[in-house]
Order: structure tokens, then sequence, then C-alpha cells
């Protein structure tokens, strides 16, 4: 596994989504490395562990979804889940959804704190700001 510190992208609270369950025996056990990275969301149905999962949300009216699996949740918190990624293009579109996700939630900051940016304007700012931080999504090896 190495040295490699994990990381995740905490979902913006103030941008709802919802998780159905896919397989509620997908199976932590048969996950090989962790060398991926992942997504922290709220796990409202409180979804075990090893659960494939489909994640969807709403930005301009477009609903986005991604699949990925549930590696863990928090003792002190079930809703709170990390989820993780078997497959580069769930991970790419999850990454993609949760930065746009990032970019509404500012922009609904920056609207709090009296300044109106258009999508762009916000966009603009956000990538400026806050992209160079925002962490990869590798994906894990699953023993299938």
């Amino acid at each position: 596994m190495g040295n490699k510190t994990w990381q995740h992208i905490g979902h913006p609270f103030d941008q709802p989504l919802t998780t159905r369950c896919i397989s509620s025996s997908h199976g932590t056990n048969q996950i090989n490395s962790l060398s991926g990275n992942g997504i922290r969301i709220r796990n409202t149905q409180n979804l075990p562990s090893g659960a494939l999962i489909e994640v969807c949300t709403r930005i301009q009216e477009k609903e986005l979804c991604f699949r990925g699996i549930i590696l863990a949740t928090s003792k002190e918190d079930p809703s709170d889940a990390l989820v993780v990624f078997d497959d580069h293009e769930e991970a790419f579109k999850a990454r993609m959804t949760e930065q746009l996700c990032h970019i509404a939630s500012y922009q609904n900051q920056q609207a709090q704190a009296g300044r109106a940016l258009s999508d762009q304007e916000a966009a603009r700012e956000w990538i400026e700001k806050y992209s160079p931080m925002f962490p990869k999504i590798e994906t894990i090896t699953c023993l299938h």
C-alpha cells in the first residue's frame, strides 16, 4: 500500500444528492489495493460497506449520476460514507460531477455574501482558486 496519504473529495452539504443501492454484496473484502481516492457523502439510507451504489445529483436541471462502492462508514455517524471506484470512467464522472457541485456551492456562498456571479464567473473563480488542490480520484483494484 505504500505511504500514500488517503485523500477524498467531500460532497458539499448544500448540494442535494440521492443514493440507490445496486448491490449490497459487492464486497469490500474483494478490494485488493487501496491506492485510490474517493468521495465522502451523506449515506442517508445507511447502506453497508461493500454496497455498489449509484449517486445522483442535479446541476442546472440536469441529473448527473455515477456508480461507486461504499468502502467504509464512520463509526460515529453511519450516514457518513466513503465511496471509492473500481472503474476509470465512473471515477472520472464522479470527479467532474463533484467539481460542478463545488462550483455551484461556491456560487451559492458568494450569493449569500452579496456577490451575484454568473455560472461562468463562478466556474472561472472556483477553478482559479481551488482546482489545483482538488483531489484526483484514482481507481481501486478489486478481485472479481
